[in-house]
């Protein structure tokens, strides 16, 4: 299983991408960063789009992406979602004032351009080639989910964004075929007011959160602030040293399998 990385940033700014991840050509998870980062013959094979939740820097392409496949995709593409991500999709994105729906584009009888399959949080989603992904509600200001993909002999946790939470750690913690683990960590610690309201991580909220972590696997981290990012690369090397990797857009990992 390959993860390609096309946004790992928690904002878009000259070279910092908003979050998105595409396993293996055709899974893909969030959809900040689609248009801008993938050729056109790349976006028709994706077939499964599964959103976190519904902020801004985790939607964005997604109207992008439903325009350039209209006319060009035989079926309509998933886009999996918790029903409070789906009818904020319906009532504020895909409501034909933002955006068209392009739920309805083509009408009947031809397909849509897009489906919208709801989530039950820890109920997993089955998907051809023996993979699975299993939505796990965290603790951000809005209803999100967390995902753990699944193939045979591995399994890989995308934590989204998440406050401190303790659901992530226990599913983290049954695995024996964990592979690795994407983190959020937004703000620096001089921030960490904000990353409370926000429900997110700094080095500081994060280093504790991973004590309740009892395996060895590797950790990434993602959803720096472009604004402040020299500076919680400085934080974390010096809170969590030789703990993880920060996630740059672009990058490419092999899961195995």
């Amino acid at each position: 299983m390959d993860l390609h990385i096309l946004g790992a940033e928690g904002g878009e700014l000259f070279g910092y991408k908003p979050a998105s991840f595409l396993f293996q050509d055709d899974l893909l998870i969030d959809a900040g960063s689609i248009c801008s980062t993938l050729k056109l013959d790349a976006l028709l094979q994706i077939e499964h789009v599964f959103l976190s939740h519904t902020h801004l820097d985790h939607i964005k392409d997604l109207g992008l992406l439903a325009d350039l496949l209209t006319g060009l995709h035989s079926k309509p593409l998933k886009i999996y979602g918790t029903a409070d991500v789906l009818r904020t999709l319906r009532e504020h994105y895909f409501n034909n004032k933002i955006w068209p729906d392009f739920t309805q584009i083509p009408p009947p009888p031809m397909m849509p351009v897009l489906e919208l399959v709801e989530l039950t949080p820890m109920t997993p989603v089955y998907l051809p080639g023996e993979r699975s992904v299993l939505p796990i509600p965290v603790h951000h200001t809005v209803p999100t989910c967390a995902f753990l993909v699944m193939w045979p002999g591995h399994s890989f946790l995308y934590s989204a964004d998440t406050g401190p939470t303790d659901i992530l750690w226990d599913v983290a913690n049954q695995r024996d075929d964990l592979r690795g683990l994407i983190l959020d960590v937004a703000f620096p610690i001089r921030m960490q007011w904000i990353a409370d309201a926000a429900k997110h991580l700094t080095p500081k909220t994060a280093q504790s959160e991973l004590l309740k972590l009892k395996r060895d696997i590797p950790i990434y981290f993602f959803h720096l602030k472009p604004a402040f990012y020299e500076e919680m690369v400085d934080e974390l090397g010096k809170t969590l040293p030789d703990v993880g990797t920060i996630l740059r857009s672009g990058q490419e990992l092999l899961l195995g399998g």
